[in-house]
């Protein structure tokens, strides 16, 4: 099957997971996702494109989820968000960014909230991966060991369930973690194959990254 990415791109030139969507909350990971498949420089411009507008200019480090919502409950910049947008900086060779985000999370006690900047909000604590991923990303290779083992963890746990396990095959792509991934790979909790992850998670048959997806093992 062909790929029309046009039936899924939102106005921010970025992938929705279905075609009615208007905004999907995670575009910028499954954009993401679509580079790490099909290589193309188009949806990583528009990924850096959107993480640079998601800049929170008074607080390095911070980004928010959606412009046009900013100070909504629902605008937290998720674990899922912070993933895309280190990824995007990392593949577009912006360390500096990268840094600022890793020093953000330091000087926050770990914690993340875009809606009440500067604060320290104990239930907006950051996943450990996405930590670690931003870290590793960063040039801190010391910690490739710990994103390693929380990698292979989401792949060997929690049979069939499919979010945690793209989101590990997404930071080892990344990241360029051969060996972590085919580890990962061989103990897939559910699946046979990333083909199969992708999907069950990806519900359109016509859906990029689920064509794409046809190809891995």
């Amino acid at each position: 099957m062909d790929v029309d990415l046009n039936l899924y791109l939102n106005k921010h030139y970025l992938l929705n997971a279905k075609r009615e969507e208007i905004v999907s909350e995670n575009a910028p990971l499954f954009s993401l996702q679509y580079y790490l498949l099909s290589d193309s420089d188009m949806m990583l411009e528009s990924l850096r494109q959107y993480t640079h507008r998601m800049e929170n200019k008074q607080h390095p480090g911070l980004y928010d989820q959606f412009p046009e919502r900013h100070g909504n409950k629902d605008d937290y910049t998720s674990p899922d968000q912070l993933i895309a947008f280190v990824g995007a900086l990392y593949l577009s060779k912006q360390i500096k960014k990268i840094k600022e985000i890793r020093k953000y999370l330091a000087r926050h006690a770990f914690t993340y909230d875009n809606v009440r900047p500067g604060e320290i909000n104990k239930d907006r604590l950051m996943q450990p991966a996405a930590i670690w991923f931003t870290a590793v990303a960063s040039g801190r290779w010391w910690y490739r060991p710990a994103l390693s083992g929380a990698i292979i963890y989401s792949c060997a746990t929690k049979k069939g369930e499919t979010s945690g396990k793209l989101k590990a095959w997404t930071m080892a792509r990344t990241l360029r973690m051969k060996y972590t991934l085919k580890l990962c790979t061989r103990v897939l909790s559910g699946f046979n194959s990333w083909r199969d992850v992708f999907r069950t998670y990806y519900q359109e048959p016509a859906h990029p990254n689920r064509v794409l997806a046809d190809k891995l093992r």
